[in-house]
């Protein structure tokens, strides 16, 4: 029997079964789950499991909401080597000095000129904190993961557990993100990017600085990130770091990339800036309101 390759839906087919098959089952969750998000956090070096002080704690470490003293709204976007991602939060303070938030991220991978294959992944996100321990507090996030390829859809649930604790400006904090069952490709799974993180930060102006450290027991991979921020002027930050992580190949690998950024506050007002020089395309850019 012979195969007539001229027909377009057939190589449409069939490209989307080896996309499928190969990488992006893969690659693009473990982008959106595993890569970050903030300018802030990913100008210092991907910190952000101690120092998170915004709707970014909805990524990092929901129990960091329990700090956050007025609503936020935020807006995020990054522009990666191949691919898009964009985040939206609202965290709202509670009483008793907990705190609760609201997220939405998304990652667009636009096709390539061979096929258009394009592929796309959206998490939403519900977390919560509360004050339950001495100095600091505990939390949780609730997500929905939904994965797209063309011609499959992977559904999915997944559960971040956090605990914080602040004193006299050093805080640590401990955090397992992405725990849940894997996604299913109509019969191809893919494990979630599990994680565990731990990190420790130190605030007291005009400076803060950090290190966070994670582990992915799946793959036994480990990433390090340290960074820090100084306020040059009232509202006016710059910021800098270095980290091991790589959106195609987390690894401990020394001789990846710095990172650098800026920050700027006008009242409620929050911009946030991060560029990785030797990451290719990589800039993120932040835009958020206090109220």
């Amino acid at each position: 029997m012979l195969v007539k390759w001229d027909n377009p839906r057939l190589v449409r087919a069939t490209l989307a079964l080896l996309l499928l098959a190969s990488s992006a089952a893969a690659a693009p969750i473990a982008t959106l789950l595993d890569e970050g998000v903030g300018g802030r956090a990913m100008a210092m070096g991907g910190v952000g499991a101690a120092l998170a002080n915004d709707a970014t704690a909805i990524y990092w470490n929901p129990a960091r909401l329990a700090g956050l003293k007025r609503r936020e709204a935020a807006a995020a976007h990054a522009e990666l080597a191949d691919s898009r991602v964009d985040f939206a939060g609202y965290t709202q303070p509670e009483e008793d000095g907990g705190g609760a938030g609201l997220g939405l991220t998304y990652r667009n991978a636009p096709g390539r000129p061979a096929g258009d294959l394009e592929t796309s992944d959206t998490v939403f996100t519900f977390a919560y904190s509360k004050n339950e321990i001495e100095d600091g507090a505990a939390g949780l996030a609730l997500k929905y993961v939904r994965s797209r390829v063309p011609g499959k859809d992977a559904h999915t649930f997944a559960t971040d557990f956090a605990l914080s604790r602040k004193e006299e400006g050093r805080s640590t904090a401990l955090v397992l993100r992405n725990a849940g069952p894997r996604l299913n490709y109509g019969g191809l799974h893919k494990d979630l990017p599990l994680t565990i993180a731990l990190g420790f930060g130190y605030e007291k102006k005009p400076v803060a600085a950090g290190l966070d450290y994670e582990y992915r027991p799946r793959t036994g991979a480990h990433d390090v990130g340290v960074g820090a921020e100084y306020e040059l002027f009232n509202g006016l930050f710059a910021r800098g770091g270095w980290t091991t992580k790589d959106e195609r190949a987390p690894a401990l690998v020394v001789s990846r990339g710095f990172t650098i950024g800026g920050g700027l506050e006008l009242g409620g007002l929050r911009l946030d800036y991060a560029f990785r020089p030797k990451a290719g395309r990589y800039h993120r850019a932040d835009v958020a309101f206090r109220f």
